[in-house]
């Protein structure tokens, strides 16, 4: 890919210790280190950190796979970043969303095939993303169907996807070549 980062991506095999022992611990599930990665591995703990927040978001989080990765492609969706659309429609796709139901999910809208709480996660995501703060009538219904903690994980997933989403934007990280 052509592309240039706004910042140097720091290969895996060019990487020094503090930063290869950062893409160990963000390897460990994730199988490697995309660009993502290199970019951000310029601050080894900020990448590690933010790696293990991402780390317990998609694998040890309450919330359901199919509402976590709707709610992560809508995110990504509204912030209009196509290496985060790239990195989960395929996760999207696993969890049984439709092309068309993550191409209505980047334009910023609720597909039909999402059940009700899957919709209701949407919703409340857009709004966040787009407001910084919901209403109760977006919380009540994810409060009755998550609990607590499905709420804050919820809650700080689109913090993350949008953290992840403006990092990638503002400094030009470009997709993996296929």
């Amino acid at each position: 890919m052509s592309e240039q980062a706004r910042v140097p991506l720091i290969g895996p095999e060019t990487a020094p210790p503090p930063v290869r022992a950062a893409y160990a611990e963000v390897a460990r599930k994730r199988g490697g280190v995309g660009h993502l990665w290199q970019a951000m591995a310029h601050s080894p703990e900020l990448t590690r950190r933010v790696g293990a927040v991402g780390e317990y978001l998609r694998y040890d989080a309450v919330l359901p796979p199919r509402l976590r990765e709707a709610v992560t492609l809508a995110v990504a969706g509204r912030w209009g970043c196509a290496y985060e659309r790239a990195q989960h429609e395929p996760l999207a796709a696993r969890q049984g969303l439709s092309p068309a139901a993550i191409a209505a999910l980047a334009a910023g809208q609720i597909p039909d095939a999402l059940d009700a709480t899957e919709a209701a996660a949407v919703r409340y995501a857009l709004a966040l993303a787009r407001d910084g703060t919901v209403d109760e009538a977006l919380l009540a219904p994810l409060q009755a169907a998550l609990g607590p903690q499905g709420v804050v994980e919820l809650t700080v997933l689109v913090g993350y996807y949008s953290l992840l989403a403006l990092f990638l934007n503002a400094l030009a990280v470009p997709r993996e070549s296929v």
